[in-house]
């Protein structure tokens, strides 16, 4: 079940005593659901997200690991001066990104006024057009200055990764040159570096864990992380 949000013969299905569900976008989750607690608590499966209620079964990436393994890799090109986006502000998951990713940098000299400076909100309800909104955005972070002030940069969703990528290099900012991005997932744009948070795996584990459930085992663990991997473009020819 996806952000478009869940139709009549979904939640018809969701609401049975007898389904078991997967959900892979947590802003849809209740919606219109009449089902109890106690069915989503032995019965569905939170996927790619963090839910705050430990009752919940919950398969998710490591965020941290996730933001360490980003920093260490620009920190291996001499870049300290990381950048983040961020989308939706009452996200459990992104904010234990952005909170890694701030911890991180004043561990390594940054103050809490530079990342509050550096950390780019884009409000994705009103904006659905990719092209469209990152241009916005990159239009506003040129105003900002904030290109000159930042080495690197941390963009989650790998399309506007990609899109940012191709409006800096239209505007005379050479990327990764002038300025390293890396995104989560596989970009559009294969010269970015992308971290694999695990989804295949993610989603081959709810199976599991569901089928058990229907065979009528108990699993007590409520919580499973993945560790990110990163992936390097290949060198060009």
């Amino acid at each position: 079940h996806g952000a478009s949000g869940l139709p009549d013969d979904v939640l018809l299905a969701v609401n049975s005593p007898e389904a078991y569900s997967l959900f892979f976008d947590l802003h849809t989750a209740f919606q219109n659901t009449t089902a109890s607690q106690e069915h989503f608590y032995e019965r569905v499966i939170y996927v790619g997200e963090y839910f705050p209620d430990m009752r919940m079964t919950t398969i998710t990436c490591d965020e941290p690991a996730t933001v360490r393994t980003v920093l260490e890799y620009f920190r291996a090109q001499g870049r300290t001066r990381t950048g983040i986006f961020q989308y939706h502000l009452d996200n459990v998951t992104e904010m234990q990104r952005v909170t890694a990713w701030s911890s991180e940098l004043q561990a390594n000299g940054a103050s809490l006024q530079w990342c509050n400076d550096h950390l780019f909100f884009c409000d994705l309800k009103w904006n659905v057009s990719s092209t469209r909104y990152m241009r916005e955005s990159f239009r506003q972070l040129q105003e900002r200055n904030s290109f000159a002030e930042i080495d690197s940069l941390l963009v989650p969703i790998p399309r506007h990764a990609a899109t940012l990528a191709r409006l800096c290099r239209e505007n005379g900012i050479a990327v990764p040159q002038d300025l390293a991005i890396v995104t989560l997932g596989k970009s559009p744009d294969p010269t970015l570096p992308y971290i694999d948070n695990g989804m295949r795996h993610h989603a081959a584990l709810a199976l599991q864990v569901l089928e058990s459930r229907l065979r009528g085992q108990r699993t007590p663990q409520r919580l499973f992380t993945f560790h990110p991997k990163l992936y390097l473009p290949a060198p060009p020819c």
